[in-house]
């Protein structure tokens, strides 16, 4: 997934909270998961 803005997440298995992610469009939720990698 590649984002047009800063977003501020954490790998899954660091911490749990930042490790979420959940993409909405248009008030509908398009996308769930948790964080495995980052890559910088």
């Amino acid at each position: 997934v590649i984002l047009g803005k800063e977003l501020c997440v954490e790998e899954f298995s660091n911490y749990r909270a930042l490790g979420r992610a959940y993409l909405r469009a248009s008030g509908q939720t398009v996308a769930v998961g948790i964080v495995t990698r980052l890559v910088h």
